[in-house]
């Protein structure tokens, strides 16, 4: 949570983490309405990102926030690789109905990705959230796909024979 990129990205305040902080930040997910997921590299257990999920009072709702940590596998498609099992999981195991999300307008890598998977763009909220670093204020985007609009992108750009790409490289459980 001390990286540049990571800080500029989440709008973060500069800080160095100690265990205290991870365990403060740790213990704030209760696993019932507000989950904490780690992304795991498959074959060596390597912990390398994670997935936060608040469910909302709307039936089915929830908000979804993803944090890919460690350099070395930032922008290698670890999100795509996940998507269509975590997807799958809250979407049709737990038969949630609308996920959202929210990301810095200045972001365009999660941007990218979130429209080349499916989402809608509901809206940029300009000038919303004060920036950590110089104080200028940030515009955000709104972001939302519903379960129906997740099956209809995942039967036009998913075959099942792929599937087993999506396992290779990252696997996801609770932390």
């Amino acid at each position: 949570m001390s990286d540049p990129h990571v800080i500029n990205m989440m709008n973060m305040p500069v800080q160095h983490w100690t265990k205290n902080h991870v365990v403060k930040y740790v213990n704030r997910f209760d696993q019932r309405t507000r989950l904490l997921l780690g992304i795991f590299v498959k074959q060596t257990s390597t912990h390398i990102g994670i997935l936060t999920i608040e469910l909302r009072p709307a039936p089915g709702e929830f908000l979804v926030n993803m944090l890919i940590g460690e350099p070395d596998y930032r922008n290698k498609d670890v999100a795509t690789e996940i998507t269509v099992p975590f997807r799958d999981y809250l979407f049709e195991t737990l038969g949630l109905t609308t996920m959202r999300a929210t990301v810095l307008a200045h972001n365009p890598v999660i941007n990218h990705y979130l429209r080349k998977t499916g989402w809608k763009l509901d809206g940029t909220v300009k000038r919303h959230v004060k920036s950590h670093s110089d104080g200028t204020k940030l515009d955000v985007c709104l972001y939302r796909i519903t379960r129906d609009e997740w099956r209809a992108w995942k039967a036009a750009n998913h075959s099942p024979s792929a599937g087993a790409a999506y396992a290779k490289t990252a696997a996801i459980r609770s932390t």
